[in-house]
């Protein structure tokens, strides 16, 4: 039986919304909060080879109900939001 693959990109009620440098998703979080938006980081493991602190690369997750919010927050067509 097939996994559904929509579900590679949940986790405990929330939603896999981006994937970026540590540094990148840390500033995503933060503005994210500033909307109202409770976002989680998830650090992915293990460090892959050649990476450095600085750009491993760290999950952004974000509730389920609000991931439609957050989508057109920072990938919609207005800019007046932010």
């Amino acid at each position: 039986m097939d996994k559904d693959l929509s579900s590679n990109f949940t986790m405990d009620g929330h939603r896999l919304f981006y994937t970026s440098p540590v540094n990148d998703a840390e500033l995503l979080a933060v503005m994210l909060e500033k909307h109202d938006i409770a976002a989680k980081e998830k650090i992915i493991e293990p460090m892959p080879d050649g990476e450095d602190e600085f750009s491993r690369p760290v999950e952004v997750w974000v509730p389920e109900a609000d991931y439609d919010r957050a989508y057109q927050l920072f990938f919609g067509d207005s800019e007046d939001e932010l």
